[in-house]
């Protein structure tokens, strides 16, 4: 049989590349505005929480003064 010659491969390379800039890198928070932050987050958190505990507690009154006012009238609407 006649032997082909084997493909020549060009997967194999190297590029020759400038060496890259030196990019300085963002300037990393202290730990103090780490802090300040990680408190104002927590505060805002227990803003958030008491809010929606101040309108469900007033959501189940109104609910209560609803069911009473109801309740009178058809008592009311019975006698």
């Amino acid at each position: 049989m006649d032997s082909l010659p084997t493909p020549h491969d060009d997967a194999d390379f190297t590029i020759d590349l400038p060496p890259a800039e030196h990019v300085p890198a963002a300037p990393q928070p202290d730990r103090g505005q780490l802090e300040m932050r990680a408190m104002k987050e927590a505060i805002a958190r227990v803003e958030a929480e008491a809010k929606a505990n101040c309108a469900a507690e007033s959501r189940a009154a109104a609910e209560a003064r609803a069911r009473a006012l109801a309740e009178e009238r058809a008592a009311m609407d019975a006698a």
